[in-house]
């Protein structure tokens, strides 16, 4: 016998009843949801209408379940039965995506890790931490601070973000110029493969002996399987803090020093040079020892000519810093958990496009040059061109110059060609928030050859293809 369940537009979404009896069984009938309301709830990210274009019908899809585990063997349990039944299975984290990377299939589960938030290890001296993949990391990152200790990964959404979800998308956050991205904080992960298998955690920092096993699960979006544990980087709480706010008159002049200082290691928490429309401004923050504080902060200032360089308020970065997880705070009161319906009118008048991309250092200057004329022709303006915490890493956020029918398609057209020439000029198409559905279609673009390889690891590793289907592979 089959329970129908309603989906967004009205059609029956349909699982065998025996299937959720023994997901009940595995979980308990507290943990697993199939009213309509929260399966509305639980099956959608970030990404709205009016970033999804062409994907509509995607986003307003329904899940059969969601299933809230509490350990990772009721996550084994709960594969081996996907796998078994061939039912496909997406695993949700924070629920804080952009990109709608947690977009389920009809007659689907979904796995969320938010009920598996525990700390398992805390070793100081190893200045490593191990936790389960729902921990929210501004909840990590508060406890550390009572041991001195920070995380390295401090995105916008810290407050709101789940590490699992963080690892799977190999996010970046503002402190990406001393750290490293997300997945450059992990040390090992335990993972639920696509047969139920759990992987083990491993706590060893470097190893010559093999590939890194823990790599096929980060930015990987849950394809290949779901992290359920994690060992990461914390490093020692900084001692003291410095803000350097600098102006310029053009963003190469901006670009090179940003380049100058990021060769010369002086690693900043803070690196970013943003162009909008209030000029041109680097941001920088300095944390950790005095004296090396000091030191970086001195060099940096005998680089300026104070004429095409000049320093600016610092407390404009100040701000700036102190107030870097507004917005998650605003997501989180007025988005978070709420129905598509309440997330998506916060956006229903705003047409934008945000896009981030990876190019070599050489190539940044000449694919800002080329991309001003492509949003010239297509009518649209730019509020912000950025480099955030490396030389490679540049963004831009392009609106339409006037809001028209037309808009949205002129701003789908123009996006589609920045990034095709990303790729062209030997760049990535998206550098801190994954795939999802909205990119899947030019991954293949951009991997070239090395997509037939993904693809079979995927087909060796998942053969029914359970494990978060219709993304990049």
């Amino acid at each position: 016998m089959k329970t129908p369940l309603p989906d967004l537009n009205g059609n029956e979404s349909m699982l065998d009843e025996r299937i959720l009896s023994q997901l009940s069984t595995i979980v308990g009938h507290e943990h697993l949801v199939t009213d309509k309301t929260n399966l509305d709830i639980f099956s959608s990210d970030a990404l709205s209408p009016n970033r999804a274009h062409n994907l509509l019908n995607e986003l307003h899809i329904l899940p059969s379940a969601v299933i809230f585990p509490t350990s990772n063997k009721q996550v084994s349990e709960i594969i081996k039965l996907a796998n078994l039944n061939v039912i496909p299975v997406t695993p949700v984290g924070g629920g804080t995506g952009v990109m709608g990377g947690i977009a389920p299939l009809a007659d689907s589960l979904m796995i969320s890790l938010k009920k598996m938030n525990k700390l398992i290890t805390l070793d100081l001296p190893s200045r490593s931490v191990t936790v389960e993949a729902g921990m929210i990391l501004g909840e990590l990152n508060s406890f550390l601070r009572t041991k001195h200790h920070i995380l390295g990964h401090d995105p916008y959404s810290l407050p709101i973000a789940s590490v699992g979800g963080a690892i799977s998308t190999n996010g970046v956050g503002y402190t990406a110029s001393k750290y490293g991205t997300m997945g450059e904080q992990v040390i090992g992960l335990e993972t639920v493969l696509p047969s139920g298998e759990l992987l083990p955690i491993s706590h060893i920092p470097n190893s010559s002996v093999g590939p890194d096993v823990s790599n096929l699960f980060i930015g990987t979006e849950g394809t290949l399987g779901i992290i359920t544990a994690a060992c990461i980087k914390i490093y020692p709480e900084p001692k003291t803090t410095r803000f350097l706010t600098i102006g310029f008159h053009d963003f190469k002049t901006g670009y090179n020093l940003l380049s100058e200082i990021y060769d010369a290691n002086l690693r900043p928490s803070l690196l970013e040079l943003n162009e909008s429309q209030n000029g041109i401004t680097m941001h920088l923050v300095f944390d950790g020892e005095p004296d090396v504080i000091d030191a970086s902060v001195k060099w940096v200032t005998t680089k300026l000519d104070n004429k095409q360089q000049f320093l600016l308020n610092p407390d404009i970065t100040s701000s700036y810093w102190n107030n870097r997880h507004t917005s998650a705070k605003l997501y989180a009161n007025n988005a978070l958990n709420k129905p598509r319906d309440v997330k998506w009118k916060r956006n229903t008048n705003t047409i934008f496009e945000y896009l981030h991309f990876s190019l070599p250092p050489s190539q940044i200057l000449k694919f800002k040059q080329a991309s001003e004329r492509i949003i010239n022709q297509n009518k649209l303006t730019v509020t912000e061109f950025a480099i955030w915490g490396k030389p490679d890493f540049f963004s831009i956020m392009i609106i339409p110059a006037e809001p028209h029918s037309t808009s949205t398609q002129q701003l789908h057209e123009a996006s589609e060609k920045l990034i095709l020439l990303s790729c062209d000029m030997g760049g990535s198409i998206e550098y801190c928030h994954g795939v999802g559905i909205k990119l899947k279609h030019i991954v293949q673009t951009e991997l070239g050859a090395s997509y037939d390889l993904i693809k079979t690891l995927k087909t060796t590793l998942d053969p029914n293809y359970i494990m978060n289907p219709n993304k990049y592979i």
